[in-house]
């Protein structure tokens, strides 16, 4: 995520100085990032207000269909504060949020792109939390299992999942084999884990902005089939 955002805000630098008023160029960047298309997306829209030749007092982009490699995010939102463009071409900001929502189909798709011996690995989400199911395979042995639990972070970047009920064949779990579990599915998606088309498009982005990213999931929030994630960076 934080790679994307510095993707994006390097477009804007191309835009400043144009002219435009807020309405032309949220339109113009929604069109910049459409065509340079940093990750694959369905559609990107753009709202800013206070734009001027060298600053804008706030941006906002609203994506749906964002594919995180290689997690597929249902829609998401980043909204920027106080940038500001230098002659030197480098942009500063002062604060920068993003939510995310995520549902148990695409999370589940994602899981399954890295365990290897949970098979059939399944998410489901309600309000109280998320139920993983499948089968373990165990030496020759492959055993239905369904366990409950809850997302935590760590690093403040990965989704962690922490069980906190289980069942083994209608059985309670042993202990050790519910942290086989947790190790075999953890992280289940680390928002800095992102594929772009080009390292050296990262590099030379960061390079443009005056702003350390140090990306921070503040809040995970549990609906029908899908969670919310906010953050800043």
């Amino acid at each position: 995520m934080a790679d994307l955002i510095a993707l994006l805000l390097v477009t804007l630098s191309s835009l400043f100085g144009s002219g435009a008023d807020d309405e032309q160029f949220a339109l113009l960047l929604s069109q910049a990032v459409q065509k340079s298309k940093p990750v694959p997306m369905d559609e990107v829209s753009v709202d800013c207000t206070g734009c001027t030749v060298s600053s804008i007092d706030s941006i906002g982009f609203d994506f749906s269909g964002l594919t995180l490699e290689p997690l597929l995010i249902e829609s998401a939102s980043i909204d920027v504060d106080s940038l500001h463009h230098d002659a030197k071409g480098r942009i500063t900001m002062e604060d920068l949020g993003f939510s995310a929502r995520i549902t148990q189909e695409d999370l589940t798709a994602a899981l399954r792109s890295h365990v290897e011996r949970l098979e059939d690995a399944t998410i489901t989400i309600d309000r109280r939390g998320l139920t993983l199911s499948g089968r373990h395979r165990v030496l020759a042995l492959s055993i239905p299992y369904s366990v409950r639990g809850t997302l935590g972070v760590e690093d403040g970047s990965q989704l962690m999942f922490h069980i906190d009920q289980s069942q083994l064949s209608g059985l309670n779990m042993p202990a050790g084999l519910n942290a086989l579990i947790e190790k075999e599915v953890n992280p289940v998606y680390d928002l800095k884990a992102f594929a772009s088309r080009s390292r050296k498009d990262i590099e030379r982005a960061k390079a443009q902005l005056g702003y350390e990213f140090a990306l921070q999931i503040r809040k995970i929030t549990y609906g029908e089939g899908h969670i919310i994630v906010d953050g800043n960076a």
